[in-house]
This record gives structure tokens, C-alpha cells and sequence, in this order.
């Protein structure tokens, strides 16, 4: 009887342990589902599933111009740059923070950060290099003489490797978005991000010269698709980097 008894205790052991070496593998299993999901998702360019593993770093978003320096204007409609880039830095702003992404905007109205065009770019670089962040956006919008240019694109500095990888990430997202031939990113001599202490681009939304990169610029649910790219190119970089 006490055999019996021992017996049936060592099964009920083994069937719990089983139950229990199923419960976690169908755990790890759901887990790994749910990566595979999260990635697919970020790399075809839907910002609403992002790994949620990713630490948190702070980026610095730079929206171009203000004050005075209003910066391009539309040739058609004649809205001014400075306008279209605290709306988009706006915009980036708000999906970041949704990513838990921390932000430090050094505008947040339509004034500029000093009187004179110099200290202004100053003041910019001071917040980018003594504010603690990790990387820098800045907003713009461009323009051309010959009114056929047209689409957006990304800026860094030139042998600044990490600056390259950032612009390449964030441009491949945006062409992802947008549904356009991907391009690469160029290089420039930029006081802003020149000589930068971390990642730096210069990220031109389109051209206010071309009728129709104007029209959608025009548009707040087209700067909101550039804003909510820009944010996933981001993540690319910082899931790739950090």
C-alpha cells in the first residue's frame, strides 16, 4: 500500500513538473511571436507595433528658423518655413514621446532663441551638446531654383559615421512611408550639426519650390506621415545602436 501510495506521489510530481515546462516554453513561444510581429512592423514602416525592449535615450529635435528668420516660403501658397517646421517638430515630438522616446525641443513657439542669426545657431548647438541627449533632429523645409526638384531629404556631416547611419535610417523610413524610390542621404556643411558631439541630421521635409511637394507640405496629414517616419527611423537607429 505505502508503494502504491509512492508511487502515485512520484506521478503526480513528474505531471506537475510537465505542466509546468509547457506552460513556459508556451510562454517564450508567444514571446518570440510577438518580436517577430513587432519587428515586421517597424521595418515595413507601421510606427504603432515597436519593440518594446528598446531602451530609453533623448533626442533633441530642432525645429528650423523662427522669429524674424522665417526661413523658405512656398512659391505658390507663400507660407513660410519656419511655420511648417515647428509643426512638424511638433508632430515628431508627439510620436516619440508616444515610443517613450524623451524630447527636448529647443523651440516651442514662433519666436527665435536670440535676436541675431548667430546666437540663435548658438543656442541651438549649446542645448544639443549640453542637454544630455543622445541624438539631434533638425526640421526643415527646402528650396530650389529649378521648380522640378522635388521629395525630401536627409543632411550629415561628412566622416561623421554615426550621423551617416542615423540619416540613412531615417530617410529609408520616410521613402518606406511615402511609397517613393528609396535615395541616400547626402552630405553638408551645416553649422548646426557640424562637428556635433552625437548623431546629427538635417532632415528636409520637400521643397516649398516644387507645386506639388508645396501642396503636401501644405498639409498637416502629410507632415504628420513625415513626422510619424522620421520617429521610426529613429527607433531603427537607436534599437541598432543602443
Amino acid at each position: 500500500m505505502e508503494s502504491k501510495k509512492r508511487i502515485y506521489a512520484s506521478a503526480a510530481i513528474f505531471a506537475g513538473a510537465a505542466l509546468i515546462l509547457l506552460y513556459f516554453a508556451s510562454t517564450l513561444l508567444r514571446g518570440g511571436a510577438s518580436h517577430k510581429k513587432a519587428e515586421d512592423a517597424t521595418l515595413s514602416g507601421e510606427s504603432s507595433v515597436l519593440p518594446s525592449f528598446m531602451p530609453q535615450i533623448t533626442v533633441v529635435i530642432d525645429a528650423g528658423h523662427g522669429g524674424r528668420d522665417h526661413g523658405e516660403s512656398g512659391t505658390d501658397s507663400g507660407v513660410y518655413e519656419d511655420v511648417l517646421n515647428l509643426d512638424t517638430s511638433k508632430k515628431l515630438q508627439k510620436e516619440l514621446t508616444e515610443r517613450g522616446i524623451a524630447v527636448i525641443m529647443t523651440r516651442e513657439t514662433d519666436e527665435a532663441l536670440a535676436a541675431a542669426k548667430k546666437e540663435d545657431m548658438k543656442e541651438r548647438r549649446r542645448i544639443m551638446h549640453e542637454s544630455g541627449a543622445d541624438i539631434c533632429v533638425s526640421i526643415h523645409m527646402n528650396k530650389f531654383t529649378d521648380r522640378t526638384v522635388h521629395g525630401p531629404m536627409v543632411f550629415y556631416t561628412k566622416g561623421d559615421d554615426e550621423s551617416q547611419k542615423l540619416a540613412e535610417c531615417i530617410l529609408k523610413s520616410i521613402c518606406t512611408e511615402l511609397d517613393i524610390p528609396m535615395r541616400l542621404p547626402n552630405t553638408g556643411d551645416y553649422y548646426v550639426i557640424r562637428d556635433s558631439k552625437i548623431p546629427a541630421v538635417i532632415v528636409e521635409c520637400g521643397f516649398l519650390s516644387n507645386p506639388t511637394d508645396e501642396r503636401l507640405l501644405c498639409s498637416e496629414e502629410y507632415r504628420g506621415r513625415i513626422a510619424k517616419a522620421v520617429a521610426v527611423g529613429i527607433c531603427f537607429f537607436k534599437d541598432n545602436r543602443y
